[in-house]
């Protein structure tokens, strides 16, 4: 997604928890080459996990870059953006974005069946991330602005 060259080549772009596997630059550098593939008015349906503000995402970026609860959570290169961050950047890749919908989800319970954490791991990362133990999930249809 950080290579594609097409210009006004779809209608419509999917994706689907792309964005936070990747450092911030490259999410834009992957939103901006998503609008300039798509064709004039063309829409990005996008499902992604997103976190509530600043403290949330210092609590998961610590455990997902140190190992304060196990080595297997730890994932460079990533960035859980808040809310906040969100808006900026598909208005910076010149979108202007509808949340359609927007869930939480726990993700302590995601982490231990994904990574096999202990269930002294699992209390651990419970503790440690408090009323942060779940991620926010949106879906916004955005449009492509000229």
């Amino acid at each position: 997604m950080t290579e594609i060259s097409h210009v006004d080549s779809w209608d419509i772009g999917i994706m689907r928890y792309v964005l936070h596997y990747n450092e911030i630059a490259d999410q834009i550098k992957i939103l901006k080459n998503i609008h300039n593939g798509l064709k004039e008015n063309g829409i990005l349906i996008n499902w992604n996990v997103g976190l509530e503000n600043e403290e949330h995402q210092e609590r998961i970026d610590k455990i997902l870059s140190t190992n304060i609860i196990n080595e297997r959570l730890i994932r460079p290169g990533t960035h859980w953006d808040t809310i906040k961050e969100r808006k900026e950047m598909f208005k910076e890749a010149g979108f202007i974005a509808e949340v359609r919908d927007e869930y939480k989800v726990e993700i302590v319970e995601m982490f231990k069946i994904r990574y096999e954490l202990t269930d002294g791991e699992f209390k651990k990362l419970k503790s440690f991330l408090g009323d942060y133990d779940f991620a926010i999930i949106k879906i916004t249809v955005s449009r492509k602005s000229m």
